[in-house]
């Protein structure tokens, strides 16, 4: 299956951008093993709104707000291997679960110099994760916009 954006990692990043990429209308594909380094920790401290709560209230909370777009999945499984494909990328999942997506987007405790790092091209992969997305909902248009500068205009099923 082909996903407009495969995301990485389930905690408040991971959860946030799949939020909002379903906003945008785009199909998301959000892999996550649950192992979020915050779920030892009695409360979260320094979230508008969230003062105090347990992290485990706030992540199931969150899936329940992501359940409300049906262009968002969301797999309790770790992303084993993700290649370049062409303008895109390919991927295989823990549980079987495989397909491409034209955009990846890691949210998870992740580092180019890890041994472990299974990203065939780290050319293309940058550490800051905050993306703008700016979209016409009549015309289904969007620009892509990362801190640095507009990154591309995706092309949008119609």
């Amino acid at each position: 299956m082909h996903f407009d954006v495969l995301v990485v990692g389930g905690g408040p990043a991971g959860l946030s951008a799949a939020l909002i990429l379903g906003r945008c209308h785009r199909t998301v594909l959000l892999c996550d093993e649950g192992h979020q380094r915050n779920l030892s920790s009695h409360a979260i401290h320094g979230l508008l709104g969230r003062e105090g709560r347990s992290p485990a209230s706030f992540l199931d909370e969150a899936r329940q707000d992501l359940s409300r777009y049906k262009s968002v999945s969301v797999r309790g499984t770790q992303a084993m291997t993700i290649g370049r494909a062409g303008e895109g990328f390919n991927f295989v999942c823990a549980d079987g679960t495989a397909g491409s997506a034209s955009k990846v987007l890691l949210a998870t405790a992740w580092s180019t110099s890890s041994p472990n790092s299974r990203v065939s091209n780290r050319s293309t992969v940058f550490p800051c994760i905050i993306v703008f997305t700016v979209t016409d909902s009549n015309t289904r248009k969007s620009r892509w916009r990362h801190m640095a500068g507009e990154i591309k205009e995706p092309s949008l099923p119609s």
